[in-house]
């Protein structure tokens, strides 16, 4: 599938929005016909579920942000007050 770009475009974008909804609900249905090949894609993800997806992906941003906090003189805790 990863060679169909048509395919993986429509995959990117109902991804992003589902994304976007998570950030205000719980879970979000993911649905598209005729995705590739006539397979179709009907999933619901948790916002649980996508968190535990993407947990590498979030851990590889938490050294360039303490580097940014470092050399902002700021401590984690300080970046939250604010």
């Amino acid at each position: 599938m990863t060679a169909d770009t048509e395919a993986m475009a429509r995959l990117r974008s109902e991804v992003d929005m589902a994304k976007e909804a998570l950030s205000t609900t719980h879970s979000v249905r993911i649905e598209l016909d005729a995705l590739y090949d006539g397979h179709e894609l009907k999933e619901t993800l948790t916002r649980e579920r996508f968190e535990k997806i993407n947990d590498s992906l979030f851990k590889k941003t938490l050294g360039p942000l303490e580097a940014l906090l470092e050399d902002a003189d700021l401590k984690s805790a300080d970046a939250i007050d604010e």
